[in-house]
């Protein structure tokens, strides 16, 4: 969810000055349209961010096909 990041974003930059530039591995839209609205630079690890949109993508495929889709009764269960 974007709107947990934004949030926090947007209550940092009405309580503190905005950096002059700002290294992020956000892929949202609306978080680096906050920073360029506030007239931050940003800068982006183009590896972090590749393997950051790897590791969500694995994450999203684990719950959906293993947690979502099966029933467990305890974590246990699930850790087996």
């Amino acid at each position: 969810d974007d709107d947990l990041s934004v949030n926090a974003l947007k209550s940092a930059l009405r309580k503190h000055k905005p950096p002059k530039i700002f290294n992020t591995d956000q892929a949202s839209k609306a978080f680096n349209g906050e920073l360029k609205d506030h007239g931050v630079k940003i800068s982006i690890d183009v590896r972090t961010l590749m393997d950051n949109i790897f590791i969500e993508r694995l994450s999203r495929s684990v719950k959906y096909e293993k947690i979502f889709l099966a029933e467990f009764e305890t974590v246990q269960e699930l850790l087996s």
